[in-house]
């Protein structure tokens, strides 16, 4: 079983501290590592924003919540194009199983993601 190897630490984005002057992103402040079936570090200095999740569903998906590590390591396998995309998101079902979300949420995480990812582009 996988282990995030330590404590995930951001900081709010200001929108006028945004390159592109979007809201809703954090910088890490620290390199924060997963290690599993693969090994991947977000790098100190990476703007990330959690989860994507639409306004409508924002109730049902807390992305502050226990999702929010794999989310962040996710976030970072999408901008670098890491992986494919079908592999980044095994990779984030596997992040979010340790991190003990429930299977049914895993998968409706995992739907999400293969249904709103073409929004990252694609490769």
């Amino acid at each position: 079983m996988g282990q995030f190897l330590n404590d995930l630490k951001v900081m709010v984005v200001d929108k006028e501290d945004h390159p592109e002057g979007k809201t809703g992103f954090f910088l890490v402040l620290e390199d924060f590592t997963y290690s599993g079936s693969f090994t991947l570090t977000v790098p100190t200095g990476t703007l990330i924003n959690f989860a994507s999740i639409p306004r409508i569903l924002r109730w049902l998906f807390n992305r502050f919540g226990p999702s929010r590590k794999a989310a962040a390591v996710h976030d970072f396998m999408y901008e670098t194009k890491w992986a494919t995309r079908k592999e980044c998101d095994e990779g984030f079902r596997e992040m979010l199983e340790v991190r003990k979300v429930g299977r049914l949420t895993r998968s409706a995480y995992k739907l999400g993601v293969r249904l709103g990812g073409w929004t990252r582009g694609t490769w």
